[in-house]
């Protein structure tokens, strides 16, 4: 059966782009040539502590937010279950809203210039709205400032007026018949076709996807592909990603497969920049004729999408990993997918009976290996890194495969330098498909697919796509860039938790010396902040060393005060505290009043905003958050600027979302209603302390 090398010097790796290699004869040659390895040598050191502050801050914000969300989501099934049974009743309205016809009786308004599109589609259809995509791609490129953040900056045009919304839904409508009929578990074969292609994640990254079909040929029946899942947020072209592969599915049937991601989530795409793209493309998701329906089939979609695929009898090809929960894959055969939208989330409207199938499939997308060939133990713990799902060891994958015959674990998942990564004696392959994940420097990472051919071989092809403005960046270039970027996440994390970082420094230096230990210092950051970095070792590119061992922090504090625009210098004050809060939960903010907003209007009243209040009351320890009715007519009086009694949550969080000294009168008016009486509370008693992990 199919195996791969534990050893990647002996995995079959080619390159979609081969390029010369210029070999030096001289001795001279061979002198410079040791000085440009040297140098390189430590470039690349750099790129990987870059990279190590990438993937550190992007986990940080995962773990946060679904600590957040998840109690949250929980207070909410408690307090207020009508919000989600109204919530979760709109995905079982689709097929109500076809009965009369619908998508195909909308109308398309006079003057719409865009493409007619076929239904069902075509190959030479898609071809064709691909070649457009990627050529309005390419006139919009600019530095991608998205990266891995949880932060999603405005999303590029793209299809928006080339192709209609009623199209786009006849599309996903017809999608999802062809998902339902699929099982969770798909056997598929190179018998009859000469290979299959596993493409890991893409993250709308559209370059990338062309890249890869005009190397490895374009979906048919006998050059056909798997994607493994997270098609779609943090890249700017995740609904042109998604309608393309739709599309080429329905085009030439069985010759796109799907296994669902992490981010095939509705709940995920609010937060990671789907949901906000996708109104920024069809319109706002409070017209519930048009892109509203268009978000619900969309989540069907992904509800639906299959979990895992077998190709061959031999390889298991699935997006997170194993889990100690599942004891074979016939336990999935008969589940109902629909039943399980929102897999980050807790399962909120489950019974007992589909309780351990939920915990099971979010598992097996947010899972990621041990990376320790010697652990023989078949015990999962939690994914601390990542606040969702599990972290396996080498012995469950042995286990595993061997209980059901099989050769070797295909998973995604992860970024990897070289796009992927072979672990637990050669049996589990990591695969990921979007090159430059991080940044659009040609310094970053590749990404790779794997093709496998019958009767029992694959190999990997690696590649590497850049924007046009990338192209020419020399290497020292695109290190320094990228550690910039790194070092920009992480800074606006540190900015969001800076009064808290003064408290800790002020708690251990008592006679305000201004200094501290450097192991004193890198322990409370790793106490106060989410990231955890070697903060010691780090200290240099952060603060000011006086020696060796000492600290100099001040400094370090007054550039956080600058970049959070704080006009109260004392850290002690609540309403700063409290200031800081909103705007470090301004994303969880968006998506949890969106829930409270179930009549998907774009506006809170004062009843959502009481039933807001309420929430946080439960969420708090210990009763310490208080929310009167006073303190919501107060918040309402305040924001109601045209007097009609609700308040624009849109207009809010967008303003909350800015650092401008303007739009911080905001947060202080949202801190009337946040923190009430808190002059006679304990300035600890605040959202920070009731929802920070």
């Amino acid at each position: 059966g199919l195996s791969l090398s534990a050893r990647p010097d002996d995995v079959p790796v080619e390159s979609l782009a081969k390029q010369e290699a210029l070999v030096a004869h001289s001795k001279s040659a061979a002198r410079v040539q040791s000085f440009v390895r040297a140098r390189k040598s430590k470039l690349e050191a750099r790129k990987k502590v870059a990279k190590e502050m990438h993937e550190a801050a992007e986990y940080a914000e995962e773990r946060r937010q679904h600590r957040t969300l998840d109690a949250f989501l929980l207070a909410l099934r408690d307090k207020a279950p009508e919000a989600l049974e109204r919530r979760f009743a709109r995905t079982s309205a689709i097929d109500e809203w076809r009965r009369s016809g619908w998508p195909a009786t909308m109308e398309i308004e006079e003057g719409y210039l865009g493409l007619e599109v076929p239904d069902p589609p075509t190959k030479d259809f898609m071809i064709d709205l691909m070649d457009q995509l990627y050529n309005r791609a390419k006139c919009e490129s600019r530095p991608n400032s998205l990266a891995a953040g949880a932060v999603p900056i405005e999303a590029k045009g793209g299809i928006r007026g080339l192709v209609h919304l009623k199209y786009a839904l006849l599309l996903a409508v017809r999608f999802l018949d062809s998902l339902r009929a699929m099982p969770t578990v798909v056997h598929v074969s190179t018998a009859l076709t000469t290979r299959i292609t596993v493409v890991g994640d893409i993250h709308g990254q559209l370059r990338d996807l062309v890249h890869i079909f005009r190397h490895n040929g374009l979906p048919s029946f006998d050059n056909p592909y798997l994607f493994n899942g997270d098609l779609v947020d943090r890249g700017p072209y995740s609904v042109e990603v998604w309608i393309l592969l739709m599309g080429f599915a329905l085009a030439d049937p069985f010759s796109v497969f799907f296994n669902r991601g992490n981010h095939e989530d509705m709940s995920v795409g609010a937060l990671y920049g789907f949901v906000a793209e996708l109104e920024h493309k069809f319109g706002r998701l409070d017209d519930d004729m048009g892109a509203a329906k268009l978000y619900e089939v969309y989540q069907a979609c992904f509800a639906h999408l299959p979990v895992a695929h077998i190709v061959d009898r031999n390889v298991l090809v699935l997006h997170g990993g194993l889990t100690d929960k599942l004891r074979t894959l016939d336990d999935l055969k008969h589940i109902d997918r629909g039943l399980h939208p929102n897999l980050s989330t807790p399962h909120l409207r489950l019974n007992s009976k589909h309780v351990s199938t939920h915990d099971v499939l979010k598992d097996l997308l947010w899972s990621d290996p041990v990376d320790d060939d010697d652990d023989a133990s078949t015990a999962c713990l939690p994914n601390e890194h990542r606040g969702n799902g599990v972290v396996w060891p080498r012995g469950l994958t042995d286990a595993f495969l061997d209980a059901h015959g099989l050769g070797v674990l295909v998973r995604s998942h992860q970024c990897k330098e070289h796009g992927f990564e072979i672990l637990h004696g050669g049996r589990c392959l990591t695969l990921f498909s979007a090159s430059n994940y991080y940044s659009e420097g040609d310094a970053e990472n590749d990404g790779a697919i794997l093709v496998i051919e019958p009767p029992s071989s694959a190999k990997i092809l690696t590649y590497r796509t850049t924007t046009h403005h990338t192209a020419f960046r020399s290497l020292a270039e695109s290190v320094a860039r990228l550690e910039r970027q790194a070092l920009d996440k992480v800074e606006a994390t540190l900015c969001d938790y800076r009064l808290v970082l003064a408290d800790a420094f002020a708690r251990l230096d008592p006679d305000a010396t201004g200094l501290l230990p450097l192991d004193a210092w890198a322990a409370a950051m790793n106490d106060s902040v989410p990231i955890k970095l070697p903060w010691a070792h780090l200290a240099h590119k952060f603060v000011r060393l006086v020696d060796n061992a000492t600290v100099d922090y001040e400094p370090f504090l007054r550039k956080l005060r600058v970049c959070g625009d704080d006009d109260d210098d004392d850290p002690a004050t609540p309403r700063r505290h409290l200031n800081e809060t909103l705007l470090r939960r301004r994303h969880e903010l968006t998506y949890l009043f969106k829930l409270l907003d179930t009549d998907s209007n774009g506006q809170l009243d004062q009843t959502s905003l009481c039933r807001a209040a309420d929430l946080l009351n439960h969420l708090s320890a210990k009763g310490e958050l208080s929310f009167s009715q006073h303190d919501v007519n107060s918040f309402l009086k305040q924001l109601d600027i045209d007097n009609d009694g609700t308040v624009s949550f849109n207009e809010f969080v967008t303003r909350l979302s800015t650092s401008e000294a303007s739009d911080r009168i905001l947060l202080d008016r949202a801190g009337s209603f946040f923190s009430g009486a808190s002059s006679a509370r304990n300035s600890n008693a605040t959202l920070a302390n009731s929802t920070r992990p």
